[in-house]
């Protein structure tokens, strides 16, 4: 009992640098600190919500993981905060991408509307992800007529990709 409640202090302690041992576990993609933090103190993620974008900066897909499958309230965080790791990951493989989805956590998350009201396909499109954007257009359940802040679908914007590059011609 005494080390559970002495382990929870710990957990929000901050560093000379304002970092918590979460938020730096996140960083260097120490999996096993993040799934033992998340055991320790359930709620954790609720004081620091955005914790695994850097996670996501850093490629380290399975501390992302980690966070989605872990916390019971990642997904209302991802909601609240408007921001979800498909908004932030680049650069993977379509393998690595079509294995993040496969993560019921994450894959519901794939319709969610960031602050300047673009989904993750917007924002694949918009970074030119040619391996998220072909991913989430072969899913049926992504919805394809939201608009932005700037009211385009990200159809609109595939379509204004194809017209400026032809290697993109083939995904509409």
């Amino acid at each position: 009992m005494t080390e559970t409640w002495a382990a929870r202090i710990l957990i929000h302690e901050r560093d000379d640098n304002g970092k918590t041992p979460v938020e730096r576990a996140s960083e260097v993609g120490a999996t096993w600190l993040v799934e033992l933090i998340l055991q320790v103190d359930r709620f954790a993620i609720i004081k620091i919500p955005l914790a695994w974008i850097e996670a996501c900066k850093n490629r380290h897909l399975s501390t992302v993981l980690v966070f989605a499958e872990k916390s019971l309230y990642f997904g209302k965080l991802c909601r609240e905060y408007r921001d979800t790791p498909l908004h932030h990951l680049q650069d993977l493989t379509y393998k690595e991408y079509q294995e993040l989805l496969e993560s019921a956590s994450i894959n519901e998350l794939k319709n969610i509307q960031n602050s300047q009201g673009e989904t993750p396909l917007h924002t694949a499109i918009k970074s030119k992800n040619k391996n998220l954007t072909e991913i989430l257009l072969t899913m049926g359940d992504v919805d394809r007529t939201i608009k932005d802040n700037d009211s385009k679908t990200a159809m609109d914007l595939l379509k204004e990709m194809c017209d400026q590059d032809p290697d993109w011609v083939c995904l509409l």
